[in-house]
């Protein structure tokens, strides 16, 4: 809004969302613009406002904006015509998969609602919405035998109790607030649906029952989800419902993943089954040690974990079936599965089990150096280099700079690496900042101009440094200048003793702060060429420093980058004229003049767009 040629040069960076929402009316008007992280509404609220230029491009809306609050924009209304060259607007300004169109009836005459319908619906988007207190059976029959049964439709409104259309169960995806005009033999005929949701209906118990035993014996598939509000005064009778099929339960959910191995250890005919499944993990954690080895398993929201507690069980039979653990297992305990002791090398089969049962994208595996010889580490470290793994992590007491420098040689650059031990403060390897992700519970060997010669990294998490906040300036200097992208994220704990100085730390640099964290700090790098992650964000947490860097274009921060970019402006606009009153003192006052007022525009436009920040 701000500037057009920002606008075009923006267009062509194609910044994604989620999705797109219009919601039209002749009162209040809205557009949602939903990122992976929240949703931006802007309201146009009615006015009495002079029409008479119609907006056609985003920069006309700034003499509308009124405020900003709660993440949401206020601006003075708009047309409704005017929606749909604001809505061409945004898709060209953004690449977004899903779009949204919403009708407010009741705030419209009949020939309103079906002009604009007629042209929304020559438009590409996903989903269409009418919301009104009631409809007429003429307006839905109507309205149906318009739209495209691809389209995923709501209908928000009152419907007459003996409406009827053959489409109106033909849509991709569908939502009846008012659904007691249906019977239960109407769902019969959906086929290859997505989503019905229904949230007032005359169904009961027995009318569930009918149509799960329709969908049971149905040759072609249904739909992927449904969901119905039953009749007033109906009681949900689980029993009744589920009493004449076949069903399983997991009595706590947490424990999903226990019930599928659980089945699996069961019988070795249900682990082929299941193996044909695939259930997803989001990755598994193998921990070997001589004590209590272990396997975790993890998905998006939880973590649990199945140990192998030390007893003293014959391991003449070597386990390489899970049906085999059936005999070991003792109980489950919080999110842990507890079974007897399995030797190092049955965790191999263990693995190879789980690998086949699931389908997981992250293996990590540790070793526990303490509780291994040094011939079974290297022994398990060249197994498990030959298998498909992501991370490698070794915990331990210490280790010597002979046993990591022989680790680093033979470890993958693709590879994650965490190591938790103590190191020689002499140790140093030309690809221990090398990895992808790097975490060091003791990284006090480290040298700053180490991190300098770091690119493309995702994370590196540094426990313990010698770092006091001049490396950290230093190291901020480097990043700002380095032709090259460095990292994603690092976290590095100062050294002992050392105070937070957030003015040492920011010597000769560009930073904006929260007005309301002030605690974030923001900044942009000096040398963007060549570079995606050119905005930076700085938390302090008692000694930790944190960084992160993003692609602003693709991170959604183009609000912070753009900010910043004015700041840079400003900024090297006030040297050139400082510069130029030292230089000449006073000649070239028109260049001056012209400088001066340059700053001027700058300053302004930095007062639009900036609301949250301290420059």
């Amino acid at each position: 809004m701000s500037d057009f040629k920002m606008e075009l040069m923006l267009r062509n960076r194609k910044c994604k969302i989620n999705a797109i929402i219009v919601e039209t009316g002749n009162i209040y008007s809205q557009i949602d613009t939903k990122s992976a992280r929240d949703c931006l509404s802007v309201f146009f609220k009615k006015s009495e406002n002079d029409q008479r230029n119609p907006v056609t491009q985003l920069v006309q809306l700034q003499d509308k904006y009124q405020e900003e609050t709660d993440g949401n924009l206020y601006l003075t209304h708009v047309s409704l015509d005017e929606m749909f060259s604001i809505y061409s607007n945004l898709t060209r300004l953004f690449s977004c998969p899903f779009r949204k169109w919403v009708i407010i009836f009741d705030e419209m005459k009949l020939e309103e609602f079906w002009q604009y319908t007629e042209r929304m619906l020559k438009l590409k988007f996903q989903r269409f919405a009418v919301h009104a207190k009631t409809m007429s059976n003429v307006v839905l029959t109507e309205l149906m035998d318009k739209i495209p049964e691809k389209m995923e439709v709501i209908i928000d409104s009152d419907i007459p109790l003996d409406y009827s259309h053959p489409k109106a169960l033909r849509f991709r995806s569908f939502k009846y607030t008012e659904a007691r005009w249906l019977k239960i033999e109407d769902f019969f005929n959906i086929r290859n649906l997505c989503l019905i949701i229904l949230d007032r209906t005359n169904f009961d118990c027995s009318d569930v029952i009918k149509f799960l035993n329709y969908w049971s014996d149905c040759d072609e598939d249904m739909m992927e989800g449904i969901a119905m509000g039953l009749k007033e005064g109906t009681q949900i009778d689980e029993e009744e419902i589920i009493k004449i099929f076949i069903v399983i339960s997991d009595n706590e959910s947490s424990h999903s993943r226990f019930f599928i191995i659980k089945l699996a250890m069961s019988d070795f005919k249900m682990e082929l089954i299941l193996r044909n499944r695939k259930y997803k993990l989001k990755a598994i954690h193998i921990q070997l040690g001589s004590i209590n080895p272990q396997i975790g398993l993890d998905t998006s929201n939880e973590f649990s974990a199945v140990v192998f507690e030390k007893a003293e069980i014959d391991d003449r039979n070597p386990v390489i079936k899970l049906v085999q653990l059936r005999d070991r297992y003792q109980e489950d305990s919080d999110d842990d599965m507890l079974l007897n002791h399995v030797s190092l090398e049955n965790m191999f089969s263990l693995y190879s089990s789980l690998d086949r049962l699931f389908s997981c994208p992250f293996y990590d595996w540790l070793l526990r150096l303490d509780e291994l010889d040094l011939d079974e580490f290297w022994k398990f470290t060249k197994r498990i280099l030959s298998l498909e793994f992501h991370r490698f992590s070794v915990n331990g007491e210490s280790m010597s700079n002979d046993l990591l420098r022989e680790l680093m040689d033979k470890l993958p650059e693709k590879a994650e690496l965490s190591v938790n031990s103590g190191l020689p403060l002499d140790y140093n390897h030309p690809k221990a900042l090398k990895f992808p992700v790097i975490r060091y519970t003791d990284a006090r060997w480290v040298k700053i101009e180490d991190l300098f010669s770091i690119r493309n990294v995702d994370l590196i998490r540094l426990e313990r440094t010698h770092f006091d906040c001049g490396d950290v300036n230093r190291f901020l200097n480097y990043w700002s200048e380095c032709d090259e992208d460095m990292i994603e994220d690092l976290s590095i704990t100062l050294k002992e003793e050392t105070e937070i100085d957030e003015q040492a730390i920011f010597k000769n640099l560009i930073v904006i702060s929260g007005k309301n964290s002030g605690s974030l700090v923001f900044m942009k790098a000096r040398n963007t060429r060549n570079r995606k992650f050119v905005v930076s964000k700085l938390e302090f947490r008692d000694k930790k420093v944190l960084l992160s860097t993003w692609d602003p274009f693709k991170k959604d921060r183009l609000y912070e980058y753009s900010v910043l970019k004015l700041v840079h402006k400003i900024r090297d606009c006030e040297e050139n004229i400082q510069k130029m009153e030292n230089d000449f003192r006073g000649l070239r006052d028109t260049e001056k003049r012209k400088l001066q007022l340059e700053l001027e525009e700058l300053e302004r436009k930095l007062t639009v767009l900036n609301r949250d920040f301290v420059v």
